[in-house]
């Protein structure tokens, strides 16, 4: 069985770009189950989520895996 795809699309930062990369490595290290793909968008104001084939994958929890960004804006 293949597994599920998961894309997380977000702004193309000005400025803290490597932070960014940070915060999207470590969801990819945690997300095991899933290919996860990052794509930074020039046309996207807000962090979005997108899923594909995940009729028979683990759940997901999207509220921790919104902590991250939540988190790196802070930090911000």
């Amino acid at each position: 069985m293949s597994k599920p795809i998961f894309i997380i699309r977000f702004p193309s930062p000005k400025e803290h770009r490597e932070e960014y990369i940070e915060v999207l490595e470590s969801i990819r290290k945690t997300m095991h189950d899933y290919h996860v793909f990052s794509v930074m968008d020039s046309k996207t104001e807000r962090v979005e989520f997108e899923c594909y084939n995940a009729d028979n994958a683990s759940e997901l929890d999207i509220e921790k895996i919104k902590t991250y960004f939540v988190n790196l804006e802070s930090k911000l």
